[in-house]
């Protein structure tokens, strides 16, 4: 009983063969290769004893058997010392013990085998690329035994995503779909139900121009693979959202265009929306011209990453990418534009070419008078963008007469991924990051991984992967939330530490150590990012959390303030931070005004209501919040004043404890 028990309690020996081949809590720099790959072959056979003359043929095919043998043996030694009891050899036999190795691809089988979605959604989240993906040796053996498994595990996968996107159309779930079935046209891009199943998701989001280029790239994907033209059923489904499209164009819309109105708001909010000192732009999304509508990624990539480099410049204003996104699917002039986002200058833009060579076309103008700055347009072989994106940006800042403050210079031109397939696979990434929902962020996170791999030595691809799993840590999404905050705290300090850091790794690290509650650290951190990067919305927004939760209130509603205002558009959880910041600074007739645009706009927010709760106390208006307390406890039945406590990361438990009697006070459980 005694020895089970000790067994039992051994460490697991950690596996990773989806998407690569890892072995966690393990010196890999010590194990070769081939190593690596007996250690992977008998693990992936799950407890069954393998002869070791097979495994010797296996690995060692054109050795003499001799030889063979005894490479076997100076393999398991080495693999001994780093399995220890999880390597068992009886005579002829070894095998790995099941019960010691922690394979993901055991769960993934176990899971993706399950009807219920819940079961394939955490399947495919394990399923972070093939089986053993870039991982290989030079034997036949070996790779035939490989080829057939990886394609066993590949066709697992696109059942478990064809019945999950068949649960995801059965609900309406149109966002889930598009992003399921973009993941399985990855696996089978000659799907061609799949395609169609796509174009039509992207029609009923109202994405009638992504619809549109789904089928052209199923037809160039089929033409060129196979040699065909697509289905009948393809090409009337084609056929329908072309009348569709015409009928939903913006030109027959555009009385009923929406104005975006956001003085209102951010009055309530106490947001000056007048016009910048600074020189002030927005640079709209990019429009993908090409025939077959192929470059989408390319041009947004092409976008994020000049906006990226001129949200490094104090001495501009510019609107945040997000907010910017707004007018995708608007019919608007420029001037109109300018008003609506209260800055000077708008960035129209247009891609156009093939895989080979692209031509972008950009135009500036002033808004204030209608006139056109400049005009330009840039031929590039496909694979130098960079070199578009760098001259693009100086464009901008020298028509502007942007003054740049000291080390602002190398920032902003300081070179990043210049491998193309890097680029694709991170612009694809960026991408699927938009609909930010758990598969569209898993599916984001295999794509930076891969970018990491690839260019090892810039910090875009280990910081975004830092940033998925934080998301899949704080949203709910991952199995395990610890071990996830474990993995974005190692990549963002990988990251962070690099050359090329920009200060978007630094804010995730700064907020695992305030989740780990080391404060001090937290805000050292927080405070390098909003150097490198002073425009940027989403980094003001989360130094005001931080801010925030280390008692200093008043500068959070600063920073969160200034986050707002270049992203008219803004995320509702900034609100969230600048009421609390606003009641925790005493502010609390503010605090109450911001915090009701947010239940305006979200009447269900939970979050939200115990935040108003706790301002209307403290500004003397109890039966009021009693009113609203009633509300929370019917939202959420479960909710404890306890475990609201647990949440909230203060520095200083005491400035917690009056929102704590507040809500006690309301008649909210302890």
């Amino acid at each position: 009983m005694g020895a089970r028990r000790e067994a039992d309690e051994m460490t697991k020996v950690t596996i990773s063969v989806l998407g690569g081949l890892h072995f966690i809590g393990l010196d890999e720099a010590a194990l070769t290769r081939k190593v690596k790959a007996v250690a992977a072959f008998l693990a992936l056979q799950q407890g069954q004893p393998q002869s070791r003359e097979k495994v010797a043929a296996m690995f060692w095919e054109n050795s003499p058997e001799e030889q063979a043998r005894t490479n076997l043996r100076q393999c398991l030694s080495s693999l001994r010392k780093h399995l220890k009891e999880a390597l068992i050899t009886k005579t002829d036999m070894i095998w790995l013990d099941p019960s010691q190795v922690d394979l993901d691809v055991t769960r993934f089988e176990a899971l993706i085998g399950k009807q219920e979605p819940e079961a394939s959604e955490e399947a495919i989240t394990l399923y972070k690329g093939d089986l053993l993906d870039g991982f290989a040796i030079k034997e036949e053996a070996f790779e035939s035994w490989l080829r057939s498994e990886r394609e066993r595990y590949r066709n697992l996968m696109i059942d478990g995503l064809t019945r999950l996107i068949s649960s995801k159309e059965a609900s309406g779930d149109h966002a889930a779909v598009a992003t399921l079935t973009t993941r399985l046209l990855v696996l089978d891009q000659l799907n061609e139900a799949a395609h169609r199943t796509l174009m039509k998701a992207y029609a009923a989001q109202g994405r009638h121009d992504a619809a549109l280029k789904q089928f052209e790239i199923c037809k160039g994907t089929l033409e060129r693979e196979l040699g065909v033209g697509p289905q009948q059923e393809t090409a009337s489904l084609y056929s329908d959202l072309k009348v569709r499209r015409r009928t939903n164009s913006p030109s027959n819309l555009r009385s009923e265009v929406p104005v975006v109105n956001v003085a209102s708001e951010f009055e309530a909010m106490d947001i000056d929306f007048s016009l910048p000192a600074k020189p002030s732009i927005i640079l709209l999304p990019f429009k993908d011209l090409s025939a077959k509508c192929e470059l989408g990624y390319l041009a947004e990539g092409i976008r994020i990453d000049v906006q990226s480099a001129l949200v490094k410049i104090s001495g501009l204003f510019i609107i945040a990418a997000g907010s910017a996104k707004a007018y995708v699917n608007r019919s608007v002039e420029p001037e109109q534009i300018a008003k609506e986002m209260g800055v000077q200058y708008v960035l129209n833009a247009s891609l156009q070419g093939d895989t080979n060579k692209i031509r972008l076309t950009a135009q500036l103008t002033d808004g204030l008078d209608g006139h056109v700055v400049w005009s330009e347009h840039y031929d590039r072989a496909l694979g130098d963008q960079f070199l578009l994106q760098d001259e693009l940006t100086e464009k901008i800042v020298t028509s502007l007469d942007v003054a740049l403050a000291s080390g602002e210079q190398a920032r902003v031109w300081r070179k990043t991924l210049r491998n193309p397939k890097a680029l694709e696979l991170y612009y694809r990434g960026l991408e699927l990051l938009t609909n930010f929902d758990k598969p569209s962020v898993a599916a984001a996170r295999q794509l930076f991984e891969r970018v990491s791999e690839i260019s090892p030595d810039v910090t875009l691809g280990p910081t975004l992967v830092a940033f998925c799993h934080y998301w899949d840590a704080t949203m709910g999404w991952a199995i395990d939330a610890d071990s996830a905050l474990e993995d974005a705290a190692n990549w963002s300090q990988k990251a962070a530490a690099m050359d090329d850091a920009d200060g978007q790794a630094h804010v995730i690290l700064a907020h695992v150590k305030l989740l780990r509650g080391e404060h001090k650290e937290a805000l050292e951190i927080a405070e390098e990012a909003i150097k490198l990067r002073p425009l940027c919305a989403n980094t003001n927004a989360l130094f005001g959390n931080i801010l925030l939760y280390c008692g200093r209130p008043k500068e959070a509603v600063d920073h969160v303030k200034t986050a707002i205002r270049s992203a008219p558009v803004y995320a509702l959880w900034w609100v969230e931070i600048l009421a609390s910041a606003y009641r925790d600074g005493g502010q609390n007739n503010q605090a109450i005004t911001a915090i009701n645009e947010l239940l305006s706009k979200k009447p269900d927010s939970t979050s939200g209501l115990t935040i108003l709760i706790s301002a209307l106390v403290a500004d003397g208006q109890l039966e009021t919040a009693k009113g609203y307390a009633v509300k929370l406890m019917k939202l959420d039945p479960e909710f404890s004043i306890s475990q609201y406590a647990t949440r909230h990361p203060y520095r200083d438990r005491r400035q917690i404890e009056p929102q704590l009697a507040n809500l006690k006070a309301a008649g909210l459980r302890q």
